[in-house]
């Protein structure tokens, strides 16, 4: 994922993330920075605000 997606520096944290969820079959995530996961096909971020609605 680090090359594939050109991962570099503070983004390493969420790459890892995003692979373990890969792994895990997990697909959706809740966090505030949606942009974070946005580059990692098969992964769907959202925000608190849409998760409640």
């Amino acid at each position: 994922m680090i090359v594939q997606y050109q991962v570099s520096g503070i983004q390493v944290h969420d790459a890892r993330i995003a692979a373990a969820m890969q792994v895990h079959g997990i697909a959706q995530i809740l966090t505030y920075n949606p942009r974070d996961f946005a580059r990692y096909d098969g992964i769907n971020p959202l925000r608190p605000d849409e998760a409640i609605s």
